[in-house]
């Protein structure tokens, strides 16, 4: 939708297809904190957490992707 904030996925990557990740998702936010930047995504990743969750807008669906690392 176009009142969607976030960060689009144009190209998921071998990693982000395995978590779920599709072109097109709009991650809205990650671990429950808001992103409006790549880097924003990026940064959330690389700190140490048992687990992720990335909460993506894909179409007019929510979804919750779960990963553990």
């Amino acid at each position: 939708p176009l009142e969607a904030e976030g960060v689009i996925v144009i190209d998921p990557d071998r990693l982000g297809r395995r978590v779920g990740l599709r072109r097109g998702d709009v991650i809205e936010a990650v671990n429950d904190v808001a992103v409006a930047h790549p880097d924003d995504v990026a940064q959330i990743l690389s700190q140490r957490f048992a687990g992720y969750a990335i909460t993506v807008l894909r179409g007019d669906r929510r979804v919750v992707l779960q990963f553990r690392v």
